[in-house]
């Protein structure tokens, strides 16, 4: 095989001491006769491959080693062959088996259908009810432009349902609709078409279309159209008042105790007492945040407190805090209402005790 003189070419993936026994050599590692070429060669300074190193190497049935395009010579490719031949492939068992160990990161298979559902879930009701609206405002127009497009050709008919309008479509429909759509008693709406337009926006998106009507160049002319109209209707003064709670005076407040409408008198009182109170001093905004509260892991703790007897609200959703993605880096309010002993016939942590005794 080898002649004096001739070059030898040692492939080495890892380098060490000198082995223990170097008079072992990779021939009688597998039994193979030593060639009398190679009794004289002196031991070099490296660590001879163990047999699993070599399988790996020289191919063992699952290496990706291909013998016919190495730069080997005949002789090399012989003894690899002889190799292979006393030690076959070994076949490697499957790790997971049985139906027992097939799921263990799966809790459960979800259908498409219940991805869109989730999807519609994940919006608030309050919002949901907009979205409809808005839809229902836009067909209702379309229906009644549709209409006077038969009578007058100079009106252009918008036929596709709004679902299946492309782009250009939509660009074209929209900017009409912004510049001519009214109540039903025949007045202008206010910057509530700003809200329509987003609303609709918000239910393509729940189909799965995320268009931006006010970003996007394509509906460059709805964007254009609505900034235009807000500005006439500001400058008529529709819009400039928004509808918002007002304010309990005080004085107003005492007149409600005085008067037997807040107090503890009867089980009917006692409920409309502890809901304004748990609502004037927790800050619950909207009907919703009351009807969340719940007797079975209560928002609501009666504890004691720096030597006093306490009220503590823990929020765990809210009108502004719904516990998902936007909200995450929110921290959840708790507040705090003590006894007062001053006015005991007043006190929300007397009432609350008596309340929750006759739950």
């Amino acid at each position: 095989m080898f002649q004096d003189g001739d070059d030898i070419f040692l492939t080495q993936n890892r380098f060490s001491q000198e082995p223990d026994e170097p008079d072992e050599d990779i021939c009688s590692l597998f039994g193979l006769p030593v060639p009398d070429e190679l009794e004289d060669i002196q031991p070099a300074d490296f660590q001879l491959l163990d047999q699993d190193d070599v399988f790996s190497l020289i191919g063992n049935g699952i290496s990706n080693l291909d013998l016919e395009s190495a730069e080997i010579d005949d002789d090399l490719a012989a003894w690899a062959e002889q190799i292979e031949t006393q030690h076959p492939p070994v076949a490697i068992a499957a790790t997971v088996t049985g139906q027992e160990n097939s799921n263990k990161r799966i809790k459960r298979i979800v259908s498409d259908d219940k991805i869109k559902r989730i999807a519609v879930k994940s919006t608030a009701d309050n919002t949901k009810k907009k979205m409809r609206w808005a839809i229902n405002v836009f067909r209702k127009w379309q229906l009644e432009r549709n209409e006077l497009a038969k009578r007058d050709e100079l009106i252009s008919c918008i036929q596709p349902d709004l679902e299946e309008m492309t782009k250009d479509e939509l660009c074209y429909s929209l900017s009409r609709f912004i510049c001519e759509v009214i109540k039903e008693n025949g007045e202008d709406y206010p910057g509530q078409t700003y809200e329509i337009l987003i609303n609709i926006q918000m239910h393509f998106e729940q189909q799965g279309k995320c268009y931006k009507f006010l970003n996007d160049d394509v509906f460059l002319q709805v964007k254009n159209t609505l900034d235009y109209t807000m500005k006439q209707r500001a400058s008529a003064g529709l819009g400039i008042h928004k509808k918002k709670a007002e304010t309990i005076l005080v004085e107003e407040e005492e007149l409600l105790w005085q008067r037997g409408i807040l107090g503890d008198s009867s089980p009917a009182r006692l409920v409309d007492t502890i809901v304004y109170l748990i609502g004037l001093h927790f800050a619950l905004r909207a009907g919703k945040e009351h009807r969340n509260l719940r007797m079975k892991n209560s928002q609501i703790t009666l504890l004691e407190r720096n030597g006093e007897t306490c009220l503590r609200y823990s929020e765990d959703i809210s009108k502004s805090t719904q516990g998902g993605l936007r909200t995450r880096r929110i921290k959840q309010k708790q507040v705090y209402a003590y006894e007062d002993r001053t006015n005991p016939e007043r006190c929300i942590v007397r009432l609350y005790k008596k309340y929750i005794d006759h739950w």
